[in-house]
């Protein structure tokens, strides 16, 4: 076997590698994204007594004149999850397309409500937030 022989196999097996190594990384990545996803749907879980608030017969359905400081707490966490929803959009650790397939209903039907507005309108610490809408 010649010179040219021996470098045309060394070639082909390191792209066959590249390749491999390449396929690898993105069954990975899919593996892990799905993983961050299951957890979120997990961490959403803890608050889903809340969320149910603001639902036709939840507590927050319609306006309250004076939201009790627990239930201010309440949408405060929600806000808070979903503030960390929009950094890791920015991150690119999260897609739009695959944030609103999971958790866009949920979402604006938490920022339109308007207990959570009273509460959420005043404070600029949210405009994390308000990059989702």
């Amino acid at each position: 076997m010649d010179g040219t022989m021996v470098t045309v196999i060394a070639v082909v097996i390191n792209l066959l590698t590249l390749f491999l190594l390449w396929r690898q990384i993105e069954v990975s990545r899919d593996m892990v994204k799905g993983q961050l996803l299951n957890e979120l749907e997990k961490e959403f879980a803890d608050y889903r007594d809340h969320f149910m608030n603001l639902g036709v017969t939840g507590k927050w359905a319609s306006k309250v004149d004076q939201l009790s400081a627990a239930d201010k707490s309440d949408i405060a966490k929600l806000a808070a999850f979903f503030e960390k929803l929009s950094f890791l959009v920015d991150l690119k650790v999260l897609d739009l397309k695959t944030l609103n397939l999971m958790f866009g209903a949920r979402f604006f039907s938490f920022i339109n409500n308007e207990n959570t507005k009273a509460v959420l309108v005043p404070s600029a610490d949210w405009t994390a937030l308000r990059g989702l809408e």
